[in-house]
């Protein structure tokens, strides 16, 4: 489409079914309520084509309802990757997704953009309401032009996620040429609006996310589940800014 791929109030997805939403103008999908079994295939790619800006380029537009909660199982075969902003966009802060299974990677850069319009913030994950990912979630390899490649908090949102799901041993790609740096990604690194993470840099300006978690922004906090080794990032409505990672590796 020139547009929308898909807008609809509420997509279930299963027995088997598959959606494919690819190449359209704007967001390849947009919805309220999005709930995807575990035996489903759902192909999110190349979107955001004419789309005017970062809000209306991504993979997944979700605008969430603050009825219903939305769930992709565990096993869904969910790909989303090479779009032209984010890969899932959340629009306001009663969105609830539980992500169980998915590859978010590749998003962002704004290619395929006629103007090269990519990510703002939170190429991979742009998130104001609450998010929780699964342990086979993987993001990693996204771009955003101000703050957080792969994951963006911001004020009045929640993000639940593991170190795992930043694609622990992946090659770490470098710019949208993927031409990558010759480095595994070893884990999560803060990537913010004025402390953005570069490979280029020196070795002591990489701040790992684990390290960050004694000196946290204002309105920012953290817990963590040692049973399921999961952390969750809260935002507060009046933090002056979200909270930005990136997917990569100690730079030099």
């Amino acid at each position: 489409n020139g547009y929308w791929g898909i807008s609809a109030w509420r997509i279930d997805m299963s027995d088997g079914s598959t959606l494919t939403a690819t190449n359209n103008g704007y967001s390849g999908v947009w919805t309220r309520v999005l709930n995807v079994d575990k035996t489903c295939t759902l192909d999110v790619e190349g979107n955001g084509r004419k789309a005017p800006s970062s809000s209306t380029n991504a993979g997944i537009f979700f605008q969430g309802n603050g009825k219903y909660k939305s769930t992709v199982e565990e096993g869904a075969n969910v790909t989303i990757k090479n779009n032209a902003g984010s890969g899932i966009y959340t629009g306001q802060k009663v969105c609830d997704l539980t992500i169980g299974s998915a590859t978010i990677t590749n998003n962002g850069f704004g290619t395929v953009n006629k103007n090269g319009i990519g990510a703002s913030k939170g190429g991979g994950i742009y998130n104001i309401g609450t998010i929780k990912l699964g342990p086979n979630v993987l993001i990693n390899n996204n771009a955003a032009s101000e703050a957080g490649a792969d994951l963006y908090v911001g004020p009045g949102g929640k993000l639940t996620f593991s170190v795992g799901n930043a694609g622990i041993g992946d090659t770490l790609n470098k710019g949208p040429d993927d031409a990558d740096c010759g480095h595994k990604i070893d884990g999560w690194y803060i990537d913010a609006e004025g402390n953005r993470w570069n490979f280029d840099a020196d070795a002591d300006s990489a701040q790992a996310f684990l390290d960050s978690l004694k000196d946290l922004p204002e309105g920012v906090t953290f817990t963590y589940d040692k049973d399921t080794g999961l952390y969750t990032i809260s935002v507060s409505e009046n933090a002056k800014d979200g909270f930005a990672q990136a997917a990569a590796v100690k730079t030099k």
